[in-house]
């Protein structure tokens, strides 16, 4: 009986406070989350092995591989799922990337822990989250793998990227992060996850400093894969 009843408050509030595709903005059915089924549908999936990026990434440490769930450029409706979970502190869209992020591409990946890109303490204050980790516990749910938060510490609380012109970015984020704890992944297979990668200089500033540890081996993943216009 309690049950049914939620049930109809549920669909009631829907009603009044229907739930909208994050993509194209209609209303989604009962069953879809987040996304609706036709936006879906078009989902620009997107892996990235063996590309340019993995390339510049290669050169700093050599990675065992690169995946994104999508590839973006800035007018696609499909960034507006990274603004709902970075600016609109919608938490559980983290969890569910993550999620789909797992299955699409890392499910036959022999990883040892999983290390989100760490946030600026301050950041992460005022935001109330990393969404890197969100992404990563979504990962988590599908691999079983071990998160891990102590290994770097961003020390420079630098602009957003997205802040940024394109050209800068490098510049932007040279030296930001450091290796506080580095036994605990001597010899592991580690999953580095970030939101977004554009440039690839955040990801580069952060294998820096992982290459110090002795025996690493790293993939890199994330979410949305930013290109320029």
């Amino acid at each position: 009986m309690l049950g049914r009843i939620l049930e109809y408050l549920t669909a009631f509030v829907h009603l009044l406070y229907p739930r909208l595709c994050l993509v194209c903005g209609e209303p989604l059915v009962t069953g879809e989350r987040h996304v609706c089924s036709g936006c879906l549908l078009a989902f620009p999936y997107n892996y990235l092995g063996g590309g340019k990026l993995e390339r510049k990434l290669n050169r700093v440490f050599p990675v065992e591989g690169v995946y994104a769930l999508f590839l973006y450029h800035h007018g696609s409706p499909y960034r507006k799922i990274i603004h709902a979970l970075k600016y609109h502190s919608r938490k559980e869209v983290g969890l569910w990337l993550g999620h789909m992020l797992a299955v699409k591409f890392l499910k036959d990946l022999e990883l040892d822990v999983l290390l989100p890109v760490p946030l600026h303490p301050k950041r992460e204050a005022s935001r109330g989250y990393n969404q890197s980790v969100l992404i990563a516990e979504g990962i988590q749910e599908v691999l079983g793998v071990e998160i891990v938060k102590t290994v770097l510490r961003r020390r420079v609380n630098n602009p957003s990227q997205t802040k940024v012109e394109f050209g800068e970015r490098t510049c932007n984020v040279e030296n930001i992060f450091q290796l506080i704890e580095r036994d605990s992944l001597v010899g592991k297979h580690v999953l580095l996850v970030d939101d977004v990668i554009t440039t690839g200089s955040t990801i580069s500033a952060c294998l820096r400093e992982l290459s110090m540890i002795p025996g690493i081996r790293i993939s890199v993943a994330c979410i949305g894969r930013a290109i320029a216009n």
